[in-house]
């Protein structure tokens, strides 16, 4: 499901409409909406019904509400899953209030208890770890968590989604390999590490870089070791350029080694923008579209 600052800036693109504008008809200054579309502060309720109404949207489809409703029903619509759906609810508060009191044991062993097959990681992925990632994230801008307190989750979420590999019966491997990177300086990594897991529990071999590696050693490594698709991730503008960079010194490689390249991440406005303007081969604006990619590709292809 993708965040609150990707559906705002994908609603405030689809009405040609910049910062700047948007600021302007709130009342706002534009880092207001800057820092909204990256998730560094939360607009209050009557912003939001603000922007909403500004930029033609409902508040449900606005805070993501109709989205996660999708994807319950892609689950299943029968009463038995929707109940499952209620039950996820309540899951995400206690594993949220586990990580809040420090419990990191307590918040493994309920994730634990729901992982039974490599089709469950998404849901938990979906219902439990990212809306506890975004509720962490405004703790902190309320001031009602310090800095310190988030960093200490954070580590503890990357712990979590480590043992969810070891955690999963053995999946048959299809021959597929992925790299997983975060281009430049982006910072950003968990996301990107949950999509590693879906890979790998769909049988495929995976190579998790995070950020910072040398074109250089990069070519090095692609040319020594078969790598079939490199999934990038993009949080921040700031780093779009590193990003084409980065896809323009592969795609210059000689065409054995190249990968094919998938992009997402809240920097990336749409499908246009990832494959047309960065070159990236394929757009997965959520780790839904991501998951629903891998079940479609056949032959590494």
């Amino acid at each position: 499901m993708t965040d609150f600052g990707t559906r705002l800036k994908q609603a405030r693109k689809k009405h040609k409409m910049t910062q700047k504008q948007l600021a302007q008809m709130l009342g706002v200054e534009q880092s207001a909406i800057s820092n909204y579309e990256k998730n560094l502060r939360a607009p209050s309720t009557g912003a939001l019904i603000e922007i909403a109404n500004q930029l033609e949207i409902s508040l449900d489809d606005l805070l993501g509400r109709t989205e996660a409703a999708e994807e319950n029903n892609n689950i299943s619509s029968n009463s038995v899953d929707h109940q499952q759906s209620i039950n996820y609810k309540k899951m995400q508060h206690q594993f949220l209030q586990h990580l809040l009191q420090e419990e990191e044991e307590d918040a493994q062993k309920l994730i634990m208890q729901n992982l039974s097959h490599p089709d469950s990681l998404l849901p938990l992925f979906t219902k439990i770890f990212i809306p506890t990632l975004t509720e962490v994230g405004l703790l902190w801008e309320k001031g009602t968590l310090d800095i310190t307190r988030e960093h200490l989750i954070s580590h503890m979420l990357d712990h979590l989604i480590a043992n969810l590999e070891t955690a999963l019966p053995e999946s048959p491997n299809s021959q597929c390999s992925a790299m997983f990177m975060l281009p430049g300086a982006e910072e950003h990594q968990l996301i990107l590490k949950m999509a590693k897991q879906l890979f790998k529990a769909n049988g495929w071999k995976t190579y998790y870089m995070g950020r910072s590696i040398p074109i250089s050693s990069l070519e090095i490594f692609l040319k020594e070791i078969k790598v079939d698709l490199l999934v990038l991730s993009v949080t921040l503008d700031k780093h779009l350029n590193s990003t084409e960079h980065l896809i323009r010194a592969i795609k210059s490689l000689p065409v054995k080694t190249q990968p094919k390249i998938v992009i997402g991440g809240n920097a990336i406005i749409d499908r246009q923008h990832a494959l047309q303007q960065l070159g990236a081969d394929e757009y997965a604006p959520s780790l839904s579209a991501l998951n629903q990619l891998i079940k479609q590709m056949k032959n590494c292809a």
